[in-house]
């Protein structure tokens, strides 16, 4: 550049002054980086050039802010920055930084769960997507966080040690070279519930049968109870169980009919999955049979027999195996 000492540089425009401070980056995203500077001196007739520069692509913006946000880039790609300031076309000291751009979020979450693990999966579209890591970060109300890092373009991940019957959400970050990372992305899952095993005992002499199991590990939204005999079906949802010594839950089936077999079915609700029913046959127990409706009649009578004849027993209180006829004289009883 020819230089008429007729017309010296001004004091912020000599070879080698700048008029552009530290570049700090205000923002960035998978495809924008907003940048902010200051002048090192009171001048206000600048204008700033703004070079910006990849593998991909190169971009040149002109303007007399000192605030620009570049956009259109390509998200995980290295841009060199660079800020000239200038006045009367003349040229000042530029500034430059290198920063790069965040890998975009993930998408299309999906997750499979179990009673204490989770798998996920998910995708990425950038061009740089094979040269991510993730990081997975998973969280709930009744444990500590727990980070999964996937390797290198790996887009599935299996996370133990999760409570049965939990809520939970996870976030996914996309990150190049374990340094830069993108906005995460989140979806929540609920763990399967863990199922019980019971038993059943009869009520002596009752048409009623008393169910006793353990509360199953983690926790759970209630229980759900059926009970089948032949065409008869019942069910119950039981939000909340009577704890015995406070590690049992305890249920009593009532209404049912006396010495009957009934198939038995509990299920563990959940937040998310229920567990698999878990189920037993149980039958009740029975007692004395009802009264005959009526009483009996003595219809003949000869010299060594007599003829009686009754009403059919009822078999509601459990079967008939066998039964008694009294016969009483004056002088005492036989049978």
């Amino acid at each position: 550049m020819k230089v008429d000492n007729r017309f010296p540089f001004p004091p912020f425009l000599g070879p080698e002054s700048t008029a552009v401070s530290v570049i700090p980056v205000v923002r960035v995203t998978p495809t924008e980086m907003e940048l902010k500077w200051q002048s090192t001196d009171t001048a206000s007739q600048y204008i700033y050039h703004l070079d910006t520069e990849s593998e991909v692509s190169s971009d040149k913006t002109v303007g007399p802010l000192k605030a620009i946000t570049p956009s259109s880039l390509m998200p995980s790609t290295l841009y060199n920055i660079t800020i000239i300031p200038e006045m009367g076309d003349v040229p000042g000291k530029s500034s430059s930084i290198a920063e790069y751009t965040r890998p975009s979020s993930v998408s299309n979450i999906e997750i499979n769960t179990t009673t204490t693990a989770a798998a996920f999966s998910w995708q990425n579209f950038d061009n740089a997507s094979s040269t991510y890591t993730y990081r997975l970060l998973i969280s709930g109300d009744s444990s500590n966080p727990v980070e999964n890092i996937t390797g290198v373009g790996t887009t599935y991940a299996t996370v133990c040690g999760l409570i049965p019957g939990s809520s939970y959400t996870v976030e996914t970050f996309a990150q190049v070279g374990n340094v830069t990372e993108g906005a995460s992305s989140s979806a929540s899952f609920c763990t399967d519930a863990a199922p019980v095993n019971f038993s059943c005992e009869p009520v002596p002499r009752e048409p009623t049968l008393v169910l006793t199991w353990a509360l199953p590990p983690g926790n759970n939204a209630g229980f759900k109870l059926e009970v089948s005999s032949g065409a008869c079906d019942n069910m119950t949802c039981l939000e909340n169980c009577s704890l015995e010594n406070g590690t049992s839950c305890v249920a009593e089936v009532t209404h049912l009919n006396f010495c009957t077999s009934y198939n038995i079915s509990i299920t563990t609700l959940s937040c998310g999955k229920n567990a698999s029913s878990v189920q037993n046959t149980c039958t009740t127990d029975s007692t004395d049979p009802p009264p005959s409706v009526e009483a009996p009649v003595i219809t003949s009578v000869s010299h060594n027999s007599i003829k009686v004849t009754f009403s059919e027993f009822n078999d509601s209180h459990g079967p008939i195996k066998a039964y008694a006829l009294i016969v009483t004289t004056e002088k005492g009883s036989f049978s």
